[in-house]
């Protein structure tokens, strides 16, 4: 079981690069659902959020990751 925050979040699934938000929540709200409280809290702390918002929070930590990727991946591709 991921022990940190961003060890828990490193194991959900990113959204793939065509998704688009509405689609991702309920695999979100799915995988937050099922979390214990210690999990919830350190995701929480690491966001720096509430649990009312965590599911919006987590969403845009994980849109954030994979455009982050998208652009390594195209700038890998470019150089060579």
């Amino acid at each position: 079981m991921p022990r940190t925050a961003t060890e828990i979040l490193d194991a959900m699934r990113p959204p793939a690069t065509e998704a688009r938000r509405t689609d991702y929540r309920p695999y979100a709200t799915q995988r937050l659902g099922a979390m214990d409280f210690e999990q919830l809290r350190r995701l929480c702390a690491f966001l720096r959020t509430d649990i009312a918002r965590l599911v919006t929070r987590v969403m845009d930590y994980q849109f954030d990751r994979a455009r982050r990727r998208r652009g390594l991946e195209r700038s890998a591709r470019r150089n060579r």
